[in-house]
């Protein structure tokens, strides 16, 4: 059973379930959902924000609402995790 928290706890140094919409604020407006969504992300401290793995450095970026952990054994590099280095390599 996934454990929800509130956005406002999320510790930003890990990769994490995350629930919500696209930030309508960002630069994909093809990509609207009507309903919030589950994603895996992590927060952009380069862009204060939260991103789905796999985004770029122009988003998409996400409002989210809840948070989860991702058990340890289902992401072998969570110990390791810079979410700076995801900007740094793109």
């Amino acid at each position: 059973m996934i454990k929800w928290k509130n956005i406002a706890n999320a510790p930003k140094n890990k990769v994490l379930f995350l629930w919500g919409h696209i930030d309508p604020k960002s630069k994909f407006p093809d990509l609207k959902w009507e309903k919030p969504t589950l994603f895996v992300g992590y927060w952009d401290s380069i862009d204060g924000a939260w991103c789905p793995l796999g985004a770029t450095w122009q988003g998409p970026f996400m409002k989210c609402y809840y948070w989860a952990e991702i058990p340890s054994d289902m992401i072998p590099f969570q110990k390791d995790f810079d979410p700076d280095d995801i900007e740094k390599k793109s």
